[in-house]
């Protein structure tokens, strides 16, 4: 007789393996299942030094430095951003927007759009107090006093697009520009 019991004749006990015997049927690397526990027995070692599989990573992109070109064009933008006012966007969107962008990258750049930004919040700040003033003005003066400030407001306008125009040539040539009457609020 054969010391193999018949295929139907297997107990459970028959299909697990003995503690420190080799899975029977598997190929190494593939995990045995303990069907008494449902648990994974542990791989055997083998003496080749194995490493986890990992997935390629993609290359990180890495900023490329500023060229002279660029770093002109950013500060000549940083002004002529402001000409956003022209549309009934605030004018400091934009210069706030190049100097967020762009004021740890460069130095040259981080300094135009901090000089456009101080200018159109000053600007911003005359032209709040400038509209109080003219109210108070209208009222006091039974809308004359209006007459006056019309054309003050179409000066401050004039003025106030040449500046931006001069910082951006300015810029443009990579010189320095100072708008004039500019609290300084960001450095």
């Amino acid at each position: 007789m054969s010391s193999k019991p018949a295929a139907g004749d297997l107990g459970r006990d028959d299909l697990v393996d003995a503690p420190g015997d080799a899975p029977s049927g598997s190929a190494i690397g593939t995990p045995s299942i303990n069907i008494m526990t449902d648990e994974r027995e542990p791989e055997p070692q083998s003496s080749e030094a194995s490493t986890p599989p990992t997935s390629p990573t993609p290359p990180v992109a890495q900023p490329r430095p500023m060229t002279d070109v660029d770093r002109k064009n950013w500060a000549m933008a940083a002004h002529l951003s402001a000409l956003v006012a022209i549309v009934g966007i605030p004018s400091l969107i934009g210069p706030l927007v190049v100097w967020l962008m762009k004021k740890d990258e460069d130095e040259y750049v981080a300094a135009h759009s901090a000089h456009a930004l101080n200018f159109n919040i000053s600007v911003l700040i005359y032209t709040v107090a400038g509209a109080v003033a003219l109210a108070i003005l209208g009222v006091a003066t039974l809308g004359i006093g209006l007459l006056l400030a019309i054309p003050a407001v179409i000066v401050a306008f004039i003025l106030w697009l040449i500046f931006v125009i001069q910082g951006a040539m300015a810029a443009s040539k990579g010189k320095e520009f100072r708008y004039p009457l500019t609290i300084d609020f960001v450095k």
